[in-house]
């Protein structure tokens, strides 16, 4: 049975759909395109109306198009958070599923699913609880390569309450994996060449193994041999203490990589999101953190449009963020989400058109930071872990997460090999991108 899985959102669900390519029995074998696939599992996107559209769009398009084209071998079966959240609407909407599978341990997924796609073609598989559970203790990970990196799994779920958010009602209470199981993990993917490593979670503050912190975690993985990247995201402000900071400074393969989401800095503004920490907190965090490592690179996120925020609001966000002078930044507009804890309040909505321009405000002014901070790179060195060959070499820095952040082209004659790391200095610099020659 050949089997394609098209992951959709955010890099969980990436760790989610490699475990599930390593556990898959016998008799299935993954292929990398739609066209060669007699199954295709969407691992989809709840969390906000884009996300939900882009699944939905997918969905449509796999079950219409592709599987119209040999209607009685190929099936489509929809995985992940918006099942989870909206079971009852795709059943109803979208018949011709084979299959509808939540947020389940991908170790309870793969014998389902697989049995199903080799059956006799019958009433569609629904593989689903009430209580939302990703926990898979098991460490084995299916392979690619390229890419030369993977992401790592540590914990799941989410216990905030957030105003904006309603992932804790599709994820569960958060859940951390067994330390000595994600320590296996990485072994075994830096023993099949992986050079990267990312640790992802809602919120990898949260990880706790009976006595055992993320701090421990990351003291355990950088006594793991090897030449190798750890890269940890999605820290919450809220659980970033001293002792992680140390951690990171510690460890030599632990990157000083620091991804912290502070949504806004206006105080009213955290207080209607349910926020814990206020504007002077965020500021001393960030301070901390470049006087205890000044090459450190911050990354953030916020959103603009938020019930109830107001132009003064606003301008106290955009002067935080010209005083923390962040290297990376995500911008957001507010997604109304039915469910949310916002709703609850009674708040003034902000018109479409004024989140738009705050938007495009925040976008430009961050541009103009980060065209500044690259520019004091050239005639630098980095490390470089390159991963392409197109016209030229192609890259990315420790400052560089995939996907969100920059690349680095690599410009020479010589014959580089991918997956290795290569001390490169630079020699041109935009506001997302590094160039330059390999020493």
């Amino acid at each position: 049975m050949k089997i394609y899985i098209e992951t959709l959102g955010c890099p969980k669900n990436e760790a989610d759909s490699q475990l599930l390519k390593s556990l898959l029995p016998s008799g299935s074998h993954i292929v990398s395109t739609p066209s060669e696939a007699e199954c295709v599992v969407v691992n989809t996107c709840a969390f906000i109306q884009d996300a939900q559209k882009e699944s939905i769009e997918t969905l449509l398009e796999y079950v219409l198009q592709w599987k119209q084209e040999q209607p009685d071998k190929r099936r489509v079966y929809a995985w992940g958070c918006l099942v989870q959240r909206f079971l009852k609407a795709l059943q109803k909407e979208i018949p011709e599923l084979d299959g509808f599978i939540g947020v389940l341990p991908v170790d309870r997924i793969s014998e389902g699913l697989f049995s199903h796609c080799i059956g006799e073609r019958s009433k569609p598989l629904v593989l689903y609880s009430e209580d939302p559970d990703t926990t898979c203790a098991l460490s084995s990970q299916f392979f690619e390569s390229p890419p030369y990196y993977a992401y790592v799994k540590i914990g799941d779920g989410c216990d905030r309450n957030c105003g904006f958010c309603t992932i804790p009602s599709f994820k569960g209470p958060h859940r951390s994996r067994p330390m000595t199981h994600i320590c296996r993990e990485v072994e075994e993917l830096v023993r099949k060449g992986k050079k990267e490593l990312i640790l992802v979670d809602q919120d990898t503050t949260q990880y706790r193994d009976g006595q055992y912190s993320l701090a421990d975690l990351l003291r355990s993985l950088d006594a793991i041999e090897g030449d190798f990247w750890i890269r940890v995201l999605y820290t919450h402000p809220d659980h970033f203490d001293p002792p992680l900071l140390e951690s990171f400074a510690a460890c030599d393969k632990v990157l000083p990589y620091f991804d912290i989401p502070i949504q806004h800095a206006s105080d009213s503004v955290l207080r209607a999101m349910n926020r814990i920490k206020g504007r002077e907190d965020l500021s001393a965090i960030f301070r901390l953190i470049r006087e205890r490592i000044p090459d450190a690179v911050l990354r953030s996120t916020v959103m603009v449009g938020y019930p109830g925020e107001t132009e003064e609001d606003f301008e106290k966000l955009v002067a935080f963020l010209k005083e923390a002078q962040f290297d990376r930044l995500g911008v957001f507009r507010f997604s109304p989400e039915k469910g949310a804890p916002v709703n609850k309040k009674r708040l003034d909505k902000v018109g479409a058109k004024v989140s738009e321009r705050r938007l495009d405000e925040i976008m430009t002014l961050q541009q103009e930071i980060s065209y500044e901070k690259n520019q004091r790179f050239l005639g630098k060195t980095f490390r470089v872990l390159v991963e392409a060959e197109e016209s030229h070499y192609v890259g990315r820095t420790m400052r560089d997460a995939p996907d969100v952040d920059g690349l680095f082209d690599i410009y020479t004659d010589k014959q580089l090999t991918l997956g290795e790391f290569y001390t490169c200095r630079v020699t041109e610099a935009d506001a997302y991108d590094l160039g330059g020659t390999p020493e």
